[in-house]
């Protein structure tokens, strides 16, 4: 528990991958336990959940959270946004 206290308020610098694993093979008796420390802007949404749930022996589509479909402006918006997302 004092790793993580301490891992929980150490800022990671720009510069590095803004995310840690570590295994912890002995975590009970007959299990291990992975822990993840990820940025937020790499883990919000479904695909940290999807990601989860990958590593979970309970992977299934239905088990995602489900999604509010987008208003008429936010589709503009994203219709509009769209070519400019991925250039270098």
């Amino acid at each position: 528990m004092e790793f993580l206290e301490k891992e929980q308020i150490k800022r990671d610098p720009h510069d590095t991958m803004q995310y840690r694993l570590w295994l912890v093979p002995n975590y009970s008796e007959k299990e291990s336990a992975i822990i993840i420390k990820v940025h937020h802007c790499m883990a919000d949404g479904l695909g940290f959940a999807a990601f989860m749930l990958a590593l979970s022996d309970s992977y299934e589509v239905e088990n995602l959270p489900h999604l509010k479909p987008l208003s008429p402006f936010r589709q503009a918006l994203v219709y509009i946004a769209q070519p400019f997302m991925f250039l270098p």
